[in-house]
């Protein structure tokens, strides 16, 4: 179980070079019961079977800015079986010079 969250700014602001910007989530097994991804501000619930995915972007590339709140997501209890995903960030700005390691979610630079 995880608490709600974002996966980078959901508040509005400009984007930040380097920052993530989607989300993939794969679902490799999934549970008898329970354990669907809720995204409450959106009123969605993703409740895949296993070898689905779920994808949503939090960037709105017209403004070149982080969504205002409707990426927020949390997943809900499994309550029975067994969940395993996998997570996949996707990242705006980065490169082989300039990896993703250089920034933390929102994208800010880690001090060298």
């Amino acid at each position: 179980e995880y608490r709600p969250h974002c996966d980078g700014s959901c508040d509005g602001s400009p984007h930040l070079h380097g920052g993530r910007v989607a989300t993939m989530l794969i679902y490799c097994r999934a549970p008898d019961a329970g354990g669907a991804t809720t995204f409450t501000n959106a009123r969605t619930l993703a409740a895949p079977d296993a070898t689905d995915a779920v994808f949503f972007s939090y960037l709105d590339k017209d403004r070149n800015a982080m969504d205002t709140g409707l990426s927020l997501h949390s997943a809900c209890p499994v309550l029975a079986g067994i969940k395993y995903t996998v997570v996949m960030w996707m990242r705006k700005g980065i490169s082989a010079t300039d990896p993703w390691s250089n920034y933390d979610p929102s994208g800010a630079r880690h001090a060298s």
